[in-house]
């Protein structure tokens, strides 16, 4: 049996990825439960309402929100007033029973993951991963948020995901992955969650996706280009390389394309940012070095054509005195 919950930040693609899946057989519970298509999500958002209802009433629990995340407390699964939310958990997750493939689609699991994982003890994560600033643009397109509010949300969800699950418990998905090679995507996911899908099924699930609908693609440039936080960048990296060789080998290619070192096996985000952006600013001394010799040697032309000139004139000057003298004697 495979339960699985989708997790990740808003606008990562989550509401895409969990569709495939389904198609792959995955099971969704009652479609009268499930969120219908809206104007930001046209092929719809594949959420069970009531499940997402648990999740807000966590977050309300502990002064948050989707926008707000809270500070939960080291054993905040096990306080009393929890009692009641995991009653009503379970009663709908009794829906999936008998179901060999199942689960649910809601990026707050990525900040309510425990409290899922103490109900479904062999339950697994699937996170998926967009690059923070599309997510941000995509945020601020809606009317959310401005951009620094986006990236700083981006890192809460996905370092609280990273912080709540083991390896073992998750499968990392890129969104770019499913607009480059998303039958090999889909087949790895489906594989990794123990799923049995012949080729044939995976195929008709990718021929689904649309990549009209996809608005905004930016790359590790325009990341770096928005000065974000050297953590932000870690952990960013951190989920691209647990994405494996899909969109693993786009990010390496990504940094060869800033002509920046490949970060090294041990090298964490920190260090590489720090190493890149020292790189970057020896590069632009360089350069304005370069362009300061070039003008000073520009200018030393120029006064050597101008002392031929003024040396000419002076030439002309005494030419045209010497004329005059003998016009006057002539006179």
């Amino acid at each position: 049996m495979t339960a699985v919950c989708v997790a990740g930040m808003h606008r990562s693609g989550t509401s895409m990825i969990t569709r495939l899946v389904h198609m792959c057989g995955v099971s969704l519970g009652p479609s009268n439960d499930l969120l219908g298509a809206a104007t930001d999500n046209p092929e719809g958002f594949w959420e069970s309402r009531s499940l997402v209802l648990v999740n807000d009433a966590i977050l309300q629990m502990f002064g948050g929100g989707w926008d707000a995340p809270p500070v939960f407390g080291e054993q905040w699964i096990n306080e009393p007033s929890m009692i009641p939310v995991r009653s009503e958990a379970r009663r709908l997750l009794d829906v999936f029973d008998g179901e060999q493939h199942w689960g649910w689609k809601d990026p707050r699991n990525s900040l309510t993951f425990p409290f899922w994982k103490q109900l479904v003890p062999n339950l697994k994560v699937l996170v998926c991963v967009r690059n923070p600033i599309e997510v941000a643009q995509s945020l601020t397109r809606r009317g959310h948020s401005s951009r620094n509010f986006g990236l700083k949300l981006w890192h809460d969800y996905n370092t609280a995901v990273l912080a709540n699950t083991s390896p073992e418990d998750r499968v990392v998905t890129h969104y770019d992955a499913f607009f480059r090679n998303p039958e090999a995507e889909l087949r790895r996911i489906v594989d990794a969650l123990g799923m049995d899908v012949d080729d044939a099924t995976i195929a008709t699930a990718c021929s689904t996706t649309k990549a009209n609908l996809r608005h905004t693609t930016v790359g590790m440039e325009e990341l770096l280009a928005a000065g974000p936080s050297a953590e932000l960048v870690t952990t960013y990296m951190q989920l691209c390389n647990e994405a494996g060789p899909v969109y693993g080998s786009v990010l390496e290619h990504e940094i060869t394309r800033l002509d920046a070192p490949i970060p090294g096996p041990s090298e964490t985000g920190t260090e590489w940012v720090d190493k890149w952006r020292t790189q970057r600013l020896e590069a632009a001394v360089g350069s304005l070095a370069e362009t300061a010799q070039q003008q000073d040697a520009y200018v030393q032309q120029l006064v050597r054509e101008l002392s031929a000139k003024q040396l000419e004139m002076s030439q002309l000057q005494s030419k045209l005195m010497h004329l005059e003298k003998q016009q006057l004697k002539a006179s």
